[in-house]
């Protein structure tokens, strides 16, 4: 869980269809790559994801560097 809510923008690859996680990042401090274009699911929701980062940097004038976040744009 605590890799999911500490998950940026710049860890996701929508070109490539993957999530890098960084060594250090996960809880055994090993890196790994996250394929989520064959979750279609997964993609979806991250597309969506996308798309309310993009519209809360738009009206608040302020960047999202997280993929889930309050309302405020702070991490969860």
């Amino acid at each position: 869980m605590s890799e999911v809510r500490t998950l940026t923008w710049n860890q996701v690859d929508f070109g490539a269809g993957i999530v890098l996680l960084e060594p250090g990042s996960t809880k055994n401090r090993n890196g790994r790559t996250l394929p989520f274009a064959v979750i279609p699911e997964l993609a979806e929701l991250l597309r969506g994801r996308w798309e309310i980062a993009q519209q809360a940097q738009r009206t608040g004038s302020r960047l999202v560097p997280w993929v889930f976040f309050r309302e405020t744009g702070q991490g969860v």
